[in-house]
């Protein structure tokens, strides 16, 4: 078996997906935080439920935390996967600082973490997308060392 046939982008429905959710995720917490009257205006309330941000976030976290594992198979440590865990893990911090704190300072700092996670979940997702170097590139073998 070559490296190359194992060198391909590993789930690129999974990470067009979750980028497309991250961006939702992200455009959402912004939209939020900057013009809920807008959103009520509009007959959009809905978005403004505590019910609906948890959905938002649970889909997010779900697409990235595929894209993450499968990019793990395919690339080990790599950008992607940092990107991938650090929106994880700050899109729940954030929505555990917003139920938590609140409308006060904590409602405050949850969305602004939720947008800078989104962020980096939409990076995680888009440096999934590259194909991974080849072993060449990282100096290694062309072919690969598995025993028969």
């Amino acid at each position: 078996m070559t490296a190359n046939a194992d060198r391909r982008t590993p789930s690129p429905p999974v990470d067009r997906l979750g980028l497309v959710a991250s961006t939702v995720c992200a455009l959402h917490c912004a939209a939020t935080a900057l013009v809920p009257t807008a959103l009520t205006v509009l007959g959009a309330s809905a978005l403004l439920e505590h019910e609906a941000e948890w959905v938002f976030t649970f889909v997010a976290v779900g697409f990235a935390s595929l894209a993450l594992a499968l990019g793990w198979r395919s690339r080990g440590v790599s950008g992607a996967t940092v990107g991938l865990g650090i929106g994880i893990a700050g899109l729940l911090a954030a929505r555990l600082l917003e139920d938590l704190g609140g409308h006060g300072h904590g409602h405050g700092l949850g969305v602004g973490l939720s947008v800078l996670s989104g962020g980096a979940l939409v990076t995680g997702h888009l440096l999934n997308l590259r194909p991974a170097p080849s072993p060449a590139a990282l100096g290694g073998a062309e072919t690969c060392c598995v025993p028969e």
